[in-house]
């Protein structure tokens, strides 16, 4: 998505994420992408929303704002990208809690 959406910022994406704490989960169940399927309008963001719960993520990062629901907030905790970067800068990039 970066890579299409701003490609002059992979190398940034690259150094960041060189930076911080993630790991990489299976694939969800199809049950189980189907179960989460009703919290977003397109049907390709259900499997993104049903990881991040199955990985029971820090983050959710999104800049498209049809994720950016008080449905989806209560699963997931949402952040931009941007807002993610000061987060990462300012507390070592962990959160304790769910947010919108």
């Amino acid at each position: 998505m970066i890579g299409r959406k701003a490609p002059s910022r992979l190398k940034d994406l690259e150094l960041f994420l060189g930076k911080i704490e993630y790991e990489s989960i299976p694939f969800p169940s199809k049950t189980m992408v189907e179960r989460y399927s009703r919290f977003v309008p397109h049907k390709e963001d259900a499997p993104i929303l049903a990881s991040a719960i199955l990985a029971d993520a820090d983050y959710v990062v999104s800049g498209d704002q049809h994720f950016h629901t008080k449905e989806i907030g209560k699963l997931v905790n949402l952040i931009e990208c941007a807002k993610l970067v000061q987060v990462v800068s300012k507390k070592g990039g962990r959160n304790d809690g769910k947010n919108n």
